[in-house]
């Protein structure tokens, strides 16, 4: 592995057990090689990737894709902030009962920058997505729920989750409650500003989720929904010629058009 861990000399890995070493070090830069490329979890780890600890500061993704990881959970460990930067995953599994995909602590915040992260969380207890303070920046998200406890978001410590400049297809249709918080815990705090999310639930339930504009707005949900959350915090439900539209978007104080 090159480099030394500091910021100006990040470590460079060459393969997935060395990113594993170089992203638990304390307090290391780490950067991944430029011009993208794929860690392929089928082939490395099918039975299951486990617990992946961070230790280090940061994370230069490059556009490097962590492709199918299965019951994979990225966890923090000494206290500090830590940023991740263009750094993919894509089309993970996430089925035990107890873990989340991301998951920050209360001293330790998780902040994601222009990352792309899909694929399908199912879950049966008090997991989510995202946990504990992780920030979301110009990020991609879509992931399938299943389960009886379908949430995005979940905090302790009373440490709020945020997204901005986000565009987020969530779909709920797997989900076997007929009624839950599906975005995050009853009473949990989290806000996207300036974000796009698309909503799909099963139309045969009565599913519910929470946003957060200044204190929490419940939103009953039946079949498919495009809500906009402009910047004061404001969500607007639009259509899906509305959402094409950047004219009606900036009327509405919405600054960027969703594509597709």
């Amino acid at each position: 592995m090159n480099g030394t861990g500091t910021q100006t000399t990040p470590y460079i890995p060459e393969n997935w057990g060395e990113f594993v070493t170089a992203v638990g070090t304390t307090g290391a830069y780490v950067s991944l090689p430029e011009g993208g490329g794929t860690f392929n979890m089928n082939e490395i780890a099918p039975a299951g990737v486990g617990e992946i600890k961070i230790n280090c500061a940061e994370i230069n993704g490059n556009g490097w894709t962590i492709h199918s990881p299965y019951n994979m959970e990225i966890s923090v460990g000494s206290a500090m902030t830590r940023n991740i930067y263009s750094l993919n995953i894509t089309n993970f599994l996430n089925e035990r009962s107890g873990g989340n995909l991301i998951c920050a602590g209360e001293d330790s915040p998780v902040n994601l920058h222009n990352c792309r992260i899909s694929g399908k969380k199912i879950s049966s207890g008090n997991h989510a997505v995202f946990a504990n303070g992780v920030y979301l920046n110009s990020c991609g998200i879509n992931i399938a729920f299943g389960g009886n406890e379908c949430r995005l978001f979940k905090h302790a410590y009373y440490r709020r989750n945020w997204g901005y400049f986000c565009t987020a297809q969530l779909d709920y249709t797997g989900c076997t409650a007929d009624f839950s918080y599906n975005t995050a815990r009853d009473g949990d705090s989290f806000a996207f500003d300036n974000s796009f999310l698309r909503i799909v639930t099963n139309p045969d339930k009565t599913q519910k989720t929470a946003f957060y504009s200044g204190s929490v707005n419940d939103i009953a949900l039946i079949g498919s929904k495009n809500i906009v959350i402009d910047s004061s915090g404001t969500s607007h439900e639009v259509t899906d010629e509305q959402v094409r539209n950047p004219a009606y978007l900036n009327s509405i104080g919405f600054p960027i058009a969703a594509e597709g």
